[in-house]
């Protein structure tokens, strides 16, 4: 079906009037002289309150059963004496060679012959080692600094 041209040059016309009204003013705030905004609004601020004991009745919303929102860290305090070092737990597994043939030791499962530096894993993590000296009865080891001798446990 056709639309007549009168009806459709009516249309555009009516189109055109009502969309000039609109973009024609825009509305102007009740305050421009002073340069501030009238639709301004202020937004509540949040409030979070962190209990500091269980007393309190709050908790934890996604584990309400824990008990570690009142752990309360206690600071260390310096006393100024060298740090203690803890070394890690090595052991020898295997011990090969002797004679002729240069002794070779596992230690902690990997193969170390004298002078060679190697990682072993340890529960602590990986740590550097460097095999010192192998004989018969002992390995020794140095680990961050320190010498450590090994017993061997012989089956001879």
């Amino acid at each position: 079906m056709k639309t007549p041209l009168p009806i459709f040059l009516a249309t555009l016309l009516l189109a055109m009037i009502g969309s000039r009204t609109v973009i024609a003013a825009p509305p102007q705030p009740a305050s421009a002289a002073t340069g501030t905004n009238a639709f301004a609004f202020d937004f509540p601020k949040s409030v979070f309150v962190v209990p500091t004991n269980a007393d309190q009745g709050l908790h934890d919303p996604f584990y309400p059963t824990s008990g570690r929102l009142w752990v309360v860290a206690t600071p260390t305090v310096s006393t100024g004496a060298a740090p203690v070092s803890v070394l890690p737990p090595l052991a020898v597994t295997a011990l090969s060679g002797g004679g002729k043939v240069d002794w070779i030791a596992s230690i902690n499962g990997n193969p170390f012959k004298e002078g060679e530096d190697g990682t072993v894993s340890t529960p602590s993590g990986r740590v550097k080692i460097r095999c010192l000296k192998i004989d018969e009865k002992s390995v020794t080891v140095e680990v961050n600094g320190h010498q450590i001798e090994l017993p061997c446990k012989s089956n001879r």
